[in-house]
Parts: structure tokens; sequence; C-alpha cells
């Protein structure tokens, strides 16, 4: 009896780190995840708000406004930001829940 100890432990060892490992990979795949979408409204909300600066540079050169337009640009390019990143977060918690 006292040398199946030895490998019922050594099998519960081994069923521990494999479950370890597992539930590893599973976070560290979660964090991945929550990382790119990060970044991707970051992205997301600069890429409009540069969009719009330029617009309103380019129509404040042509219309010789300079800066009125460049401001009405920046700030609808961070309205037009903060509107695609609350779609995301909803579609995402969508995916989420269901």
């Amino acid at each position: 009896m006292t040398s199946k100890l030895p490998n019922d432990l050594r099998n519960l060892q081994d069923k521990l780190e494999k479950i370890e490992i597992d539930a590893s990979d599973k976070n560290n795949s979660e964090i991945q995840k929550n990382m790119g979408y990060g970044l991707r409204v970051g992205i997301e909300l600069v890429v409009a708000v540069g969009m719009g600066v330029l617009i309103g540079i380019f129509f404040d050169k042509i219309f010789n406004t300079s800066p009125i337009l460049m401001i009405f640009f920046l700030f609808l390019g961070f309205a037009a930001g903060i509107n695609n990143i609350m779609k995301q977060l909803n579609s995402l918690n969508k995916d989420r829940k269901g």
C-alpha cells in the first residue's frame, strides 16, 4: 500500500500542474485580447481626432478662416471617435453576454 502512495501523489501533482498550465494559458490569452481592444480603442480615437484636425486645416486654407474650422472639426472628430468607441464597447458587451 505504501508503494501506491507515491504514484498517486505523482499523478495528483501531474494533474495539478496541467490545470495550472491550462489556467495560465487562458489568463494570458484573455489579457492579450483585452490589450488588443484597448489598443484598438486608443488608435481609433487618435485617428478620428487627427482626421478632424486635418480636414479642418484643409478647409481653413480654402476659406481663409484659420483656426475656426480646425477647432470645429477637431471636436467633430473627437465626437466621432467617442461614438465609434461606444459602438465597439456595446458590441463587445453583447458578445460576452451572449
